[in-house]
């Protein structure tokens, strides 16, 4: 188990995704994921959750071989 800290800001979007998602391409080994998050241009967490669902039925030609689960969530301001 790792445990990973890094810094968030305003704006930033967290996502979680079972392996179903982080898989797809075992070849590259997550990192078309990273690229395909660099490439979004969403202004939502819905609109992530839903551009990244639609990548991965695109690339496996709508053949999804595991169940995935991917949850967004954006970080807010502080009151």
């Amino acid at each position: 188990q790792e445990t990973v800290s890094d810094q968030v800001f305003p704006g930033d979007m967290i996502i979680l995704a079972s392996d179903g998602l982080l898989d797809m391409d075992a070849q590259e080994e997550g990192q078309w994921l990273s690229r395909v998050i660099g490439q979004a241009v969403v202004n939502n967490p819905q609109n992530m959750a839903e551009y990244l669902l639609d990548k991965v039925i695109s690339i496996s030609n709508g053949k999804i071989k595991d169940d995935i689960t991917v949850m967004v969530a954006q970080v807010g301001e502080v009151a």
